[in-house]
């Protein structure tokens, strides 16, 4: 009996060794094509990314389980310092323009420190902060069909939280583009200089409000 219980916890033991291998190679494998998992760890260099990355960075129990001398040696290498070095002369956002560029959040209390970024946001951001700025209840902005959207700090009055593109594009060919019903918010479309903007707000717009927005550039 001993004999198979000891003979168990050595499968046991070589099965962990196994997939801890295999999982460190998994990892190798995808730093050996990809830095951004680590170098967005490293908070002096991912306020330098001025793009939303489509990669996330390795959450802490996967740093815990690379260890600290590894991650040093492999910061070490010519292809982690070399994508470093892309960034590292970079403007630092703000967090405030860091929500915007990689969560579309804003903050309209973070005004003033991402007014002095503006030339780190697309054209897209540029309008959906100038519009939460003009408009205090708006709650979110869409672009591009829905494709491209930007929210607020602002709670929304909608009573649904689910997103159909295709209200978009319906209210684009109705005759009343301001102020229609979205189950208890209001969505209104705009023509602004060929773009086509949505704009979700709590409360109905004016007239001034209106020509405001379609001032926006």
């Amino acid at each position: 009996m001993e004999v198979l219980n000891k003979r168990k916890e050595e499968r046991k033991s070589l099965f962990v060794e196994f997939i801890n291998n295999s999982i460190i190679e998994i990892i190798l494998l995808r730093l050996c094509i990809d830095p951004f998992p680590l170098l967005l760890n490293d908070e002096e260099i991912m306020y330098k990314i001025h793009f939303q990355s489509m990669t996330f960075p390795f959450k802490e129990d996967t740093l815990e389980f690379l260890g600290k001398d590894f991650i040093d040696k492999y910061k070490k290498t010519e292809f982690y310092k070399g994508h470093l070095n892309m960034f590292q002369g970079n403007e630092s956002m703000t967090e405030g323009t860091y929500n915007i560029v990689n969560h579309e959040y804003y903050e309209r209390e973070k005004w003033d420190e991402v007014k002095e970024q503006l030339h780190l946001l697309t054209k897209d951001a540029i309008r959906a902060v100038k519009i939460f700025n003009l408009l205090e209840d708006a709650t979110r902005i869409y672009f591009v069909n829905g494709f491209i959207s930007y929210y607020s700090n602002t709670p929304s009055l909608r009573t649904e939280s689910s997103f159909n593109s295709k209200k978009l594009t319906d209210l684009k060919l109705k005759q009343k583009k301001i102020n229609t019903d979205y189950d208890g918010a209001f969505l209104s479309y705009f023509d602004s200089d060929g773009e086509d903007i949505w704009v979700v707000h709590n409360s109905e717009l004016d007239q001034n409000q209106i020509e405001d927005i379609l001032k926006i550039r």
